[in-house]
């Protein structure tokens, strides 16, 4: 994959980011359109070299990162890629 320094990932890898992770909404259990996407950042993401990681926490304290922020739960994470 060509990596021109043009966008958010190149930048990233530049300033020596090693590692992400994806905190997609908690409904991607349900919606399948989710899932999808957040397989597609992840091959993505395996083109600049990030060690990855997939976050996640029960929906039933919230549907997204944010909401499980406001009310201090913090999400566990899972490496997908080394």
């Amino acid at each position: 994959m060509k990596h021109d320094g043009r966008n958010v990932l190149n930048f990233l890898a530049a300033k020596g980011c090693t590692a992400v992770i994806i905190a997609y909404d908690s409904d991607k259990y349900v919606n399948e359109a989710v899932l999808i996407y957040e397989q597609k950042l992840i091959e993505l993401l395996s083109g600049y070299g990030f060690r990855i990681a997939v976050a996640y926490w029960n929906p039933g304290f919230g549907k997204g990162l944010d909401d499980i922020l406001s009310i201090n739960v913090r999400p566990n994470y899972e490496l997908v890629r080394v």
